[in-house]
């Protein structure tokens, strides 16, 4: 079972692997859009918490993990963020 597989079955151990790898990504984004250290956190939060409801859907053949992530993360940006 891969990682997304594993991520999207919302396995513990797949999480923190996924937190590990592109947590400092996620925080570098939301801290760049966000206004405040509070706000990139909650930020931080919630694209994960968008990550796992879509890691189902991604497809290998298609993109790398990296690509992905950085997709799912400038989209939930743009849609919810309070742009600066």
């Amino acid at each position: 079972m891969t990682l997304w597989q594993r991520v999207a079955k919302l396995d513990k151990t797949a999480i923190s692997e996924c937190i590990h790898a592109y947590g400092d990504f996620v925080w570098s984004v939301s801290r760049k859009f966000s206004k405040t250290k509070k706000e990139a956190e909650e930020y931080s939060q919630s694209i994960f918490n968008y990550i796992w409801k879509n890691a189902a859907k991604f497809d290998l053949d298609k993109q790398t993990e990296e690509e992905y992530i950085s997709f799912l993360t400038m989209k939930w940006v743009f849609q919810n963020g309070d742009l600066k």
